[in-house]
């Protein structure tokens, strides 16, 4: 195709992603019908499910009626009928199962089995053309519909339970929706790239012919996206992406924290690059960044029925009833065959019109040493803040207390500085009592002391927390209130490390 044809096509599929983003946007500004919609299509799924049968759950629940019931079907229910000897590919929905996904292993210590049945790809590719579209109309460049893309992700595990594949999710995704010009990086193992990344590419493609002009979009989590690079540098001897593709213009990425990876994303992929960020996980795609530069998200309201409890006074919400300022559990109802699911995830909503949040954290991942609660979010803006304090970069973290008889934290940060100075410990504690008054009681009562930071290398949480994980499983935790939960890591992280 000639540059002019290419020009047009761009343009015109640019004109319909503004079309579509309108539409889009007036169902997020109003969308009880659409949960409405969802909840019904859903139970229709849902019809010979022994889970639904079990729990009394009527065919015919509205919003309302379901809310009522007060329903909280745990994740291990499920994965006990999934791994049940009499388990069949129908045994949960009207569909037949095709794919299991495989979570990322953060929430429990068995990875999680997931159902992808037919109906939630259907919602899968929804969400797909809504995310490619949203981002074209959010970016307003409409060169980002032509060129090339690269989706990093795992090689495919050759596993299966019941019959059926079993696969890390964006394995899944690309099988589902690749079609050219999309090529795959796929990396084998998470322990084995750190010590020497095994890159395969897809149809037999080498790794030389991935250095491509047109290569304008790339997909992964952002300690894959680093290891990719230092491959690439040790390859080529280059400082940027750019140097191997010179029309990189866009990231996406979904399901993962990237702040912590911000500043060194933006060194080796461009300052001008556009980050997109989408809010998924293994069981249901629910929301995409709402503005440029922002990490505020709205939730798709199409597929997929919401339920909120609230962490302050324990009410159970509807979508279109959640309230700025407020901390939500999120519970799913999905075309997947899971009913009124704890996903795990906590948001705080930001905007309610149209509902905007951002992800906080989760249910079991928070600090409560005497008697405070201490959400990942706010330690990530306090060490933010600190950081920015002393014209400082933060990079990921990890927060235990502190070993022996002091009752504090200890937070493990990557940083490319050389040695935390006290001054930074002191700006992150006060910084931290400003964003939880029960943390800032605790501290001027002496119930904690005052928190320790310990600088880590930079890549070194993700090689040492990360270790053991399979598969293309990127994420870890990062708040424990048991140091004897994740005591032989934090002894190896700091082993070398200087600390304030």
């Amino acid at each position: 195709m000639s540059s002019l044809k290419q020009a047009i096509a761009g343009r015109a599929l640019f004109l319909a992603a503004r079309a579509l983003e309108g539409r889009l946007q007036r169902a997020v500004r109003d969308p009880r019908a659409l949960q409405e919609k969802a909840l019904t299509s859903c139970l229709a799924t849902l019809a010979e499910s022994p889970v639904r049968v079990r729990h009394g759950v009527r065919l015919d629940e509205t919003p309302e009626s379901l809310r009522r019931r007060d329903l909280r079907i745990e994740p291990g229910e499920f994965q006990e009928l999934i791994r049940s000897p009499d388990f069949s590919p129908r045994f949960f929905t009207r569909e037949s199962i095709d794919f299991f996904a495989l979570s990322s292993g953060t929430s429990s210590p068995v990875p999680k089995l997931l159902p992808i049945t037919r109906e939630y790809v259907r919602a899968l590719s929804r969400m797909q053309k809504y995310y490619f579209m949203h981002r074209l109309a959010l970016a307003g460049n409409p060169a980002l519909s032509l060129g090339d893309s690269l989706l990093i992700t795992a090689l495919e595990m050759n596993t299966r339970h019941a019959g059926i594949p079993v696969n890390p999710m964006s394995r899944i995704l690309y099988d589902l929706f690749k079609k050219p010009p999309l090529s795959l990086m796929r990396i084998r193992h998470a322990d084995e790239f750190f010590d020497e990344v095994s890159l395969e590419l897809h149809d037999g493609v080498r790794l030389e012919d991935v250095a491509s002009t047109r290569m304008r979009s790339l997909f992964g989590m952002p300690p894959f996206v680093l290891m990719i690079f230092e491959r690439l540098r040790a390859r080529f001897g280059i400082s940027s992406l750019r140097d191997v593709w010179p029309s990189l213009a866009f990231y996406g990425h979904s399901g993962f924290n990237v702040a912590p990876y911000v500043s060194k994303l933006r060194q080796i992929l461009g300052q001008d690059v556009f980050f997109f960020d989408g809010y998924a996980a293994s069981e249901a795609c629910m929301g995409l960044q709402a503005e440029a530069g922002s990490p505020e998200m709205f939730f798709l309201p199409h597929d997929t029925f919401y339920e909120f409890v609230c962490q302050r006074t324990g009410d159970r919400l509807l979508l279109h009833e959640l309230r700025a300022g407020e901390r939500y559990e999120i519970l799913l109802t999905t075309p997947g065959g899971l009913l009124c699911y704890p996903l795990g995830d906590v948001v705080e909503v930001t905007d309610v019109n149209p509902v905007r949040f951002v992800v906080s954290g989760r249910m079991e991942e928070s600090l409560r040493l005497s008697g405070e609660q201490v959400n990942t979010s706010q330690v990530e803006r306090a060490l933010h803040s600190a950081f920015t304090q002393e014209n400082l970069v933060a990079g990921g973290f990890v927060v235990a207390p502190q070993s022996g008889a002091t009752l504090g934290y200890e937070v493990f940060v990557e940083t490319e500085e050389s040695v935390l100075t006290p001054q930074l410990a002191a700006h992150f504690d006060a910084h931290l009592k400003e964003l939880n008054d029960v943390y800032g009681l605790m501290r001027s009562s002496t119930m904690l002391s005052r928190p320790r930071l310990v600088r880590v290398e930079a890549g070194a949480l993700d090689r040492v927390m990360l270790e053991g994980k399979r598969f293309g499983q990127g994420k870890y935790r990062r708040l424990y209130s048991d140091r004897r939960d994740v005591e032989d890591r934090l002894r190896e992280l700091s082993r070398p490390s200087p600390e304030a």
